[in-house]
């Protein structure tokens, strides 16, 4: 199975009424550091427009509404906790109604999730280059500090290791079951070689 890689740039793929409108929010999103720092957060999604993803010829690519999801998601999760503010319970339609929407597209829940901050979250430098710490790149972050980078990056590239090695498993299992010792062996050896 080939996992497609995510994209940072949603634009493309989106009907051309919403465009202005995702450029606007995957902007803000790329903010997120500086706004957090400042203290403007809130202030800045006050400010975005009311984009409408209901009908499903909106986005033409599933990484386009992953990459939303996670910028809705962030953006949420900012507004919601901003530092040095009374946390609220209540988002803006601006960030609620689009949120929501894109949750149903990409059949998740209206939160920041595993996804949103690991698997579809990073970016190669070299793209021909394996998916190793030194070679990854975050799309998405709250801070501009390397550990929260540093930590989401290395937690893609233990999926990466990690992801033969569960499929292994489970054809271990079945090797097992068909009492297909060599095949059983390398499934397991592939397993072990995840592990390290």
């Amino acid at each position: 199975m080939v996992i497609p890689e995510p994209i940072d740039d949603a634009v493309p793929f989106v009907v051309e009424p919403l465009r202005p409108m995702v450029r606007q929010v995957l902007n803000t999103a790329q903010q997120l550091p500086q706004l957090l720092a400042s203290g403007n957060c809130r202030e800045a999604c006050h400010t975005l427009p009311s984009a409408d993803f209901s009908t499903p010829a909106a986005i033409s690519d599933p990484r386009a509404a992953e990459r939303l999801h996670q910028a809705y998601a962030f953006l949420s999760n900012a507004y919601l906790w901003q530092p040095n503010s009374e946390p609220t319970q209540v988002l803006p339609k601006a960030l609620a109604s689009p949120f929501v929407q894109l949750s149903t597209l990409v059949q998740r829940p209206p939160t920041l999730s595993y996804t949103d901050t690991q698997l579809v979250n990073w970016r190669r430098i070299d793209p021909d280059g394996p998916l190793t710490v030194e070679n990854l790149q975050t799309i998405q972050v709250f801070q501009s500090l390397p550990d929260e980078a540093w930590f989401w990056r290395l937690h893609i590239a233990i999926e990466a290791c990690g992801g033969p090695a569960v499929v292994a498993g489970s054809g271990a299992v079945r090797s097992a079951q068909k009492g297909d010792r060599r095949q059983l062996e390398g499934d397991l050896e592939t397993v072990l070689d995840g592990l390290q």
